[in-house]
């Protein structure tokens, strides 16, 4: 079983190196996750410079670095006496091939009783509320 010091809060995935968040509010283990996150926000600076009219991913990112809201870093090797901070992935997934008006979807999904979806990448387009409802629906009857 693979150790991992934090688990990435857009992927459910095991990470030793990423973002941070904070003081540890939230973990991402890449610069997408992280910009996706931060898209999200609609903060004003000192100086009265809104986030949401940034539109450049790199000024994004400098923005909010310089509000100090996130960092990068890495965990050394964990030590396995040190339990205390270490997640342990063991998860089954499945993974499933999925096409749906003429675009292919792969699913991620949990393979335990609960069966729920853990991810959705998509060939082409976005991800929409509605495509996640209907890529339920379609699980719970597999």
């Amino acid at each position: 079983m693979k150790k991992f010091a934090r688990r990435c809060d857009a992927t459910g995935r095991g990470m030793n190196e990423g973002y941070v968040v904070g003081d540890g509010e939230l973990y991402f283990s890449e610069k997408e996750h992280l910009l996706e996150h931060l898209r999200g926000l609609d903060w004003v600076d000192a100086n009265g410079n809104r986030s949401a009219d940034l539109t450049d991913d790199e000024d994004i990112m400098e923005y909010f670095y310089n509000e100090d809201y996130y960092y990068y870093t890495e965990w050394e090797e964990i030590d396995d006496e040190d339990e205390t901070s270490t997640i342990f992935i063991s998860k089954k997934i499945e993974v499933l091939n999925y096409k749906y008006n003429g675009t292919w979807y792969e699913i991620h999904v949990d393979a335990t009783e609960e069966r729920f979806i853990i991810d959705v990448f998509a060939e082409k387009g976005k991800i929409t509320e509605e495509l996640m409802n209907h890529f339920e629906n379609v699980i719970k009857e597999i």
